[in-house]
């Protein structure tokens, strides 16, 4: 039997699971209730600071095109077991849609690398989270960008770019 247990199962997982050798149990949003408390829980989570902040605009756009088909169905049809098989389907292919953009983005993801020191022949595996990885890409480029402007400080902090805005009182445009 088909269930929609499996939707969104990668990304509402119990946070107590480690990432190697757990099997990871799924949610079920098998009704209209259910499924409501599932999209409210991942986009808490899409929220800088969440487990899922590194999801783009675009997947954003992606993920909110395809819940909203998805609460359409639900809307339809109330539970999973009531639709038809060309619903069952749509709702599988929406879920999959979510589940790519989401497990890719997960900031707990593990991605190990094998590296062979300077000077050794014997590679060395390093396992980092997708979360620390992309973290130490945007402080390089943030600190990239501080170097490539020597003495700036940052847009709210700079006396002499404040000094170059005008300010407008009340009922001014």
């Amino acid at each position: 039997m088909w269930v929609a247990g499996l939707l969104l199962g990668t990304a509402c997982l119990a946070p107590s699971l480690s990432h190697a050798g757990v099997e990871k149990a799924a949610i079920k949003a098998d009704n209209k209730a259910e499924f409501a408390d599932v999209v409210a829980a991942v986009k808490v989570e899409m929220v800088p600071g969440g487990r899922y902040e590194f999801v783009s605009s675009t997947e954003r756009k992606t993920i909110d095109t395809n819940l909203a088909e998805m609460q359409s169905l639900f809307d339809k049809f109330e539970t999973v077991a009531a639709m038809d098989k060309e619903a069952k389907f749509q709702l599988y292919v929406d879920q999959e849609n979510v589940n790519a953009i989401l497990t890719h983005r997960d900031d707990r993801r593990l991605i190990c690398q094998s590296e062979r020191p300077i000077g050794s022949l014997i590679p060395k595996r390093t396992c980092r989270t997708y979360g620390a990885i992309e973290h130490g890409r945007q402080n390089a480029q943030q600190e990239m960008m501080r170097s490539a402007r020597p003495g700036f400080i940052g847009y709210d902090a700079n006396p002499s770019a404040a000094q170059t805005r005008t300010v407008l009182g009340p009922g001014q445009h």
